[in-house]
């Protein structure tokens, strides 16, 4: 009889676990930023060229979530550090881009994409003239 009171009353027990777990729905607001600082740059062939670009993004509304941004569609002779970064909310993260380019006369068009879970992903652009 003991044994049998023991059964079900662990029965019960996994019963009542099975019938608690039940998945949850988020309801999460998308995500709503915008992506700022990116401006054209111009720059002499065959000169070791730096320079710092920093880009915000701007958090407008929804959910916060992770936001990577990450520069790329890079020509031979272009180099950035770091290669990505990421925030929550309003961040601004500061690119180095180095630059060392033997063609003269073309316009790269550099890309940063910026991407989250909760929002469509972005594409920011700025152009790299060499003259």
């Amino acid at each position: 009889m003991k044994i049998y009171i023991l059964y079900s009353f662990f029965s019960l027990l996994i019963i009542a676990g099975i019938s608690g777990c039940q998945k949850k729905t988020s309801s999460a607001a998308p995500l709503e930023y915008t992506v700022t600082g990116q401006y054209d740059v111009t720059v002499r062939p065959h000169e070791d060229t730096t320079f710092a670009m920093p880009i915000t993004v701007t958090y407008q509304s929804g959910t916060q979530q992770l936001v990577v941004l990450t520069p790329g569609h890079f020509p031979p002779g272009l180099t950035v550090t770091p290669t990505s970064a990421s925030g929550t909310g309003t961040f601004t993260s500061t690119f180095t881009f180095h630059v060392n380019l033997a063609t003269t006369g073309i316009i790269y068009p550099i890309n940063i994409v910026s991407v989250s879970p909760l929002a469509s992903t972005q594409i920011t652009q700025f152009n790299l003239t060499v003259l």
